[in-house]
């Protein structure tokens, strides 16, 4: 951390996520990157959203095995890519961004709705070959 974190108690500095969830070669990671995640009729046993929008930080990456995104308190998405339910996650590119939907009934028996989730990468199109 720089001199004036550590002054002020505020941690500007990425927090290392990816590789504590990838054991495997890691062909592709950002860290930090500024990501928002969109509920839409989002119904769970403790929660509902008609619509909800968060915004923050959040990290994200892929190894020949695993995909993972992530925030530094929750996982967004860790789904092997060979599995069944890796095929549920819908990519696209959007106004320069990565969005990501699923139905999270798909990941989850007593969840209902979408979830968008949009990524402001620094390297879209070494990412994009990975969707390919």
């Amino acid at each position: 951390m720089s001199f004036f974190s550590n002054l002020f108690k505020s941690s500007k500095e990425p927090v290392k996520i990816i590789p504590t969830h990838i054991s495997d070669q890691i062909i592709y990671s950002e860290e930090s990157i500024k990501y928002s995640i969109v509920y839409r009729n989002f119904k769970t046993p403790m929660r509902s959203y008609g619509y909800k929008i968060m915004k923050g930080k959040a990290s994200i990456g892929y190894s020949n095995s695993l995909f993972v995104a992530a925030t530094k308190h929750n996982m967004l998405i860790n789904v092997p890519v060979n599995h069944e339910k890796f095929s549920y996650l819908k990519f696209s590119i959007e106004n320069e961004k990565l969005l990501i939907i699923y139905d999270a009934s798909s990941f989850h028996d007593d969840w209902k709705g979408t979830v968008e989730l949009r990524f402001t990468l620094e390297n879209m199109n070494y990412f994009v070959r990975f969707l390919k």
